[in-house]
């Protein structure tokens, strides 16, 4: 320890260095637990490269140190500085992959509570390469549990907690989502989703018991495809994916009289007309052809059948008369999900109300979510409630420590 010191001491610009890269590795740690890679890859390549311009003598920082710890300016290059810039600078380009490599996984856990973790070994997920961010909804789906004002209060404030918690600490990694909670929760949480795209959406296939992946497409390079395309003489169109999410009727139509619309998007079920005898209005039906349990296979299709149905929404919204605009939606979670990160209802929109089906219930759908113009509100069969509030109730915080708890038991069991 002795020889360490007085190493240090004969070499004050290493000591000093010492100095500055132990307190910017501190800070880097302490600023975020989630983006420590990145923290330290910006600390270790400013370091880096101020060590390697420094090696070559001359530099204002140079001429400062030496002035402040009074030794002579060393001449040429310093070859043992030069080496532990270029290290550092290595090992920040290092760091900066891997922390953009790593995917953070954002879990809306509902009714069945499943968790990538427990399907880690067949999606191929490293310890290292993911973490899994659970959001606990399972209370607000509950078979024979009513949706209440307070609850609604309850499971939009923790989900709007949550995500922004979530896209914080994602947004230097890739982006992942599943979940099985209500489809209007569902939708809100996307509502509230913002920054860069979901790179992977995982679905669970019942009759497989596995997950399957769906992902974001690469970018390829534009000339090269273009090129490509010329040679061959390719028909671009035919390669596109050919949505067949159709409209069964179309809003030109409906009577010009209308103040409510019902829009249905049977993607995995087929939505009967009979089960919206609640709504009392027209009904507008967007159906693939054969809609089966985990319809939606890739992206282009998932962001095709989303654009389809946010385009009926904007054109319903044209029309004078339309003053709500009840959505129902029978599809994989992804779909919710991304439709709720494109509502724009803070402007030219109409209120959309997202519900939630239950097939033993009557009606079959006992409340929904309305998103306008004054904000969301819970809507409880045809009984509205006021505009959300904002504040945060103690009952949430409480809820909150209590999925604590309950995951820290659940992961003791498990052992």
């Amino acid at each position: 320890m002795g020889h360490l010191v007085e190493f240090l001491m004969n070499n004050p610009f290493l000591l000093t260095t010492a100095i500055i890269l132990g307190f910017f590795i501190w800070f880097s740690i302490s600023k975020s637990k989630q983006n420590n890679e990145v923290g330290l890859s910006f600390t270790f390549g400013g370091l880096g490269t101020s060590l390697i311009v420094g090696a070559f003598g001359g530099t204002p920082w140079d001429k400062t140190l030496n002035y402040i710890i009074s030794i002579e300016q060393q001449e040429g290059t310093d070859y043992v500085q030069l080496l532990t810039g270029i290290a550092l600078v290595i090992l920040s380009v290092v760091l900066n992959r891997s922390a953009k490599s790593k995917e953070n996984i954002l879990n809306l856990l509902g009714v069945k509570e499943r968790k990538i973790a427990d399907y880690q070994e067949e999606l191929k997920l490293k310890d290292l390469h993911y973490t899994e961010r659970e959001i606990h909804l399972q209370r607000y789906a509950t078979a024979g549990v009513e949706m209440t004002k307070d609850r609604f209060e309850d499971a939009t404030v923790h989900i709007r907690s949550q995500v922004e918690s979530y896209c914080s600490d994602s947004k230097y990694s890739k982006r992942g989502y599943t979940g099985t909670a209500a489809i209007p929760l569902t939708m809100f949480a996307g509502y509230c989703f913002k920054g860069p795209d979901i790179n992977n959406f995982y679905e669970y296939n019942r009759k497989t018991d596995s997950y399957e992946v769906i992902k974001k497409e690469k970018i390829k390079n534009n000339f090269i495809r273009n090129f490509i395309s010329k040679i061959k003489k390719s028909n671009s169109q035919n390669q596109e994916f050919q949505n067949d999410l159709q409209i069964v009727k179309e809003l030109s139509d409906m009577p010009n009289d209308i103040s409510e619309v019902v829009i249905g998007v049977s993607v995995t079920e087929e939505i009967k007309e009979d089960q919206l005898s609640q709504f009392g209005a027209p009904f507008l039906h967007l159906k693939v052809n054969e809609p089966k349990a985990n319809y939606i296979r890739n992206m282009q299709q998932l962001n095709c059948y989303v654009d389809t149905i946010f385009k009926t929404l904007v054109e319903a919204s044209k029309i004078n008369s339309i003053k709500k605009i009840h959505l129902i939606i029978s599809s994989q979670s992804c779909l919710p999900f991304k439709l709720g990160t494109k509502l724009t209802t803070n402007t030219y929109m109409k209120e959309i109300i997202s519900y939630h089906f239950v097939a033993s219930k009557e009606p079959c759908y006992p409340w929904g979510i309305a998103f306008g113009a004054n904000g969301i509100r819970l809507i409880l069969s045809n009984k509205e409630t006021g505009p959300h509030s904002n504040s945060t109730p103690l009952r949430s915080i409480l809820y909150s420590l209590s999925d604590l708890l309950a995951a820290k038991f659940e992961k003791k069991d498990s052992i």
